[in-house]
């Protein structure tokens, strides 16, 4: 059963994976440690999908004010796992799809 958890440091590993599948470089320590700055001002919270101990996917949500604007605007950042087997579903489907990534590491990885 898929569920929606809080990220934290246990799952910093998947975290730099799943930044890097957006084309974000980060080790696991500095994915920990930007969380770590942003989890405490609650206007940029993100979230973990998780099958398990497997992480499949996080959500940050960023809330800003800006100049241009009367109120605060949002930005999500999005990125998920695709298996290799819902990546031949999805081809056999013909469904547009990104190509398979690899897995990212369990939230428990000690990476």
């Amino acid at each position: 059963m898929i569920a929606i958890r809080r990220a934290d440091a246990t799952a910093a590993a998947a975290l730099a994976v799943l930044l890097a599948q957006l084309g974000y470089a980060a080790s696991a320590a500095a994915a920990v440690e930007r969380l770590g700055k942003l989890d405490p001002t609650g206007r940029d919270p993100i979230f973990l999908a998780c099958d398990g101990s497997e992480v499949l996917g996080l959500l940050a949500l960023h809330i800003a004010p800006m100049l241009q604007y009367a109120r605060p605007v949002a930005r999500i950042t999005f990125s998920s796992w695709m298996s290799a087997a819902a990546a031949a579903a999805s081809a056999a489907a013909s469904l547009p799809m990104r190509s398979p990534r690899p897995r990212p590491p369990a939230a428990n990885s000690s990476n």
